[in-house]
């Protein structure tokens, strides 16, 4: 593990950003312990086309939210419809979803 050094400025030296820290990795969490917590379809939807734009390449701007807040509003079907047309725009088809 590479360390890194940070000047304080205070004429104190400097700060090892690393200082105590073992590299190690954290275990995986178990699923058991997640709280039941669903999200709402339109919530699922909003979430599910913001990752499907941001997998083909088309990060949402800040004036898009409206326009993603009514599509996220529609039937599963239409917006399953509508995530699938953006993956097979960015050569990302996933036949059967």
């Amino acid at each position: 593990m590479t360390h890194t050094t940070f000047d304080t400025g205070f004429g104190l030296g400097s700060l090892d950003a690393f200082a105590g820290l073992d590299d190690y990795l954290l275990p995986a969490p178990d699923a058991r312990d997640r709280l039941p917590y669903l999200l709402s379809p339109a919530d699922q939807h909003r979430v599910d086309l913001h990752s499907a734009l941001t997998a083909a390449g088309i990060p949402p701007r800040a004036g898009d939210t409206p326009a993603i807040d009514v599509l996220s509003l529609l039937d599963a079907t239409t917006v399953s419809a509508v995530i699938r047309w953006v993956e097979c725009g960015s050569g990302r088809d996933r036949t059967g979803w």
